[in-house]
C-alpha cells in the first residue's frame, strides 16, 4: 500500500506523519472464492478445540454404543437395525449441527463482534457460505464416525454391511450435515433464540410433519436421508428404494442447505443481527 507524501514538518525539520486517504492506494479487491476460503478456514479453526467439540464427541458415540447392544441382542426383525441408523444416528448428526450452526453466526452477534466481522471482503456472501462449509467439515467428520462406527459393530452378526451400504451411509452423513447446518445457520441469523426455533423446527416439522406432509417433507433433510438409508443391511434384504431415486435426494439435500445459506447471506445484507 502506497502512503500520501507528508502534508508539513515540524520545528525540526522533520517530516509529520500526515497523509491524505485518497493519495493512498488499496489491495485489489479479493475474489469472492478466496473470501469464502478464509471466513472458512478462521471459524474451522476456532471449531477444532477440544472445549467445542467436548459435547459432539459424546454425542458421537452413543449411537455407536447403542448399535452395538442392539447387534447383540440377536433380534429376529432385521429392519430395527436401518430404523435405528436411519432414526438415531442420523437426528444425533442433527443435533451436532443444530448446536454447531445455529452458533455459527449467533455467536458473534451476541458478542457484539459480527459488525466487524461484516467489514472483511465480501462478507455479505463470504461469511454464511464459509462458515456454512467449515461447520459442515466438521459435523460431516462428526457424521461419518457416527455412521462408520455404527456400521462396524454390525460386524460379525447377521447385520454386516455390504460396501455398497457403508458408501451410502456416509454420502448421507455428509449430504445431511450439509443440510442441516445450512438450515441452523439460517435460524441463527434470523432469531436470537435460533437453538430453541430450530430445536422445535427439528422435532415438529422435521420428525413428526415431514413423513406425512408432503410440503414439509420437500423442505425437510430427514425425507431425503430416508430415502438413502432405507436400505437396509443384511444379505437377505430387498432394497426398499431404487438406485434411481439417490440422485434426487442429493440434490434435495443440497437445495435446503443452500436455502439456509441463502437466508443467512439475506439477513446479513442489511443491518447485522444482534
Amino acid at each position: 500500500m502506497r502512503q500520501g507524501r507528508p502534508t508539513h514538518a515540524d520545528a525540526d525539520g522533520a517530516p509529520q506523519g500526515s497523509w491524505s486517504y485518497t493519495e493512498v492506494t488499496w489491495p485489489r479487491p479479493m475474489s469472492l472464492l478466496r473470501a469464502v476460503m478464509l471466513h472458512a478456514s478462521v471459524h474451522l479453526r476456532r471449531l477444532l478445540t477440544l472445549r467445542r467439540l467436548w459435547p459432539y464427541l459424546l454425542l458421537m458415540a452413543l449411537p455407536i454404543v447403542a448399535s452395538a447392544g442392539l447387534a447383540r441382542l440377536a433380534l429376529d426383525d432385521t429392519s430395527v437395525i436401518g430404523r435405528f441408523f436411519q432414526y438415531f444416528t442420523l437426528r444425533a448428526l442433527a443435533l451436532c449441527a443444530l448446536g454447531l450452526g445455529v452458533a455459527a453466526i449467533r455467536e458473534d452477534a451476541e458478542g457484539g463482534v459480527l459488525p466487524l466481522v461484516l467489514l472483511r471482503p465480501r462478507a455479505t456472501l463470504a461469511v454464511p457460505i464459509g462458515r456454512c462449509l467449515a461447520v459442515t467439515a466438521v459435523v460431516g467428520v462428526l457424521g461419518t464416525g457416527m455412521a462408520l462406527g455404527t456400521l462396524a459393530a454390525l460386524l460379525g452378526t447377521p447385520f454386516s454391511p455390504d460396501l455398497a451400504y457403508v458408501a451410502r451411509a456416509v454420502t448421507a452423513a455428509w449430504a445431511g450435515a450439509f443440510a442441516y447446518t445450512g438450515v441452523f445457520l439460517g435460524f441463527g441469523s434470523w432469531f436470537a433464540a435460533g437453538t430453541a426455533v430450530g430445536l422445535g423446527w427439528l422435532v415438529g416439522i422435521d420428525l413428526v410433519l415431514a413423513p406425512y406432509a408432503e410440503a414439509a417433507g420437500r423442505l425437510s433433510p430427514s425425507h431425503y436421508l430416508a430415502i438413502l438409508a432405507q436400505t437396509l443391511p443384511g444379505r437377505d434384504m430387498v432394497a426398499a428404494n431404487t438406485a434411481g431415486q439417490v440422485p434426487g435426494a442429493l440434490a434435495g439435500l443440497l437445495m435446503v442447505g443452500a436455502l439456509g445459506v441463502a437466508a443467512a447471506a439475506w439477513r446479513l445484507r442489511g443491518d447485522p443481527p444482534a
